[in-house]
């Protein structure tokens, strides 16, 4: 029988790892972990977002949005330290509304279009 010995990864190594893919990785007490691709869907409402917020001349916060295209809803985040807390979860027309987004102005409807 054969044994491939595995070494653990440092933290560092995980940020400097490159094996010439397109694949990302997460690392798990010291292994890496291959993540699946981002949907189309996705990626769709992630490059509309960050568009929306660049244009708007809007800086980047420490917020997490959770796009849930099934149940039609974006859950929203900030973090506050060290810790996501929800600031809400908005569904349908809602407007989504965020004091760390005053000004944004969007809806629930407009984020999920980009998604189909």
């Amino acid at each position: 029988m054969i044994q491939i010995n595995h070494r653990k990864l440092t933290f560092e190594e995980y940020l400097s790892y490159e094996d010439n893919t397109d694949n990302c990785y997460k690392l798990i007490d010291g292994e890496l972990i291959a993540l699946s691709p981002e949907s189309e869907p996705n990626t769709a409402i992630a490059n509309y977002l960050f568009l929306v917020l660049v244009n708007a001349g809007i800086p980047w916060r420490p917020i997490n949005w959770i796009i849930d295209p099934q149940a039609q809803a974006v859950t929203v985040l900030r973090l506050d330290l060290g810790k996501y807390v929800e600031i809400g979860v908005f569904q349908n027309g809602d407007a989504i509304c965020s004091s760390v987004f005053p000004e944004l102005g969007l809806t629930v409807q407009q984020v999920m279009s980009f998604g189909s």
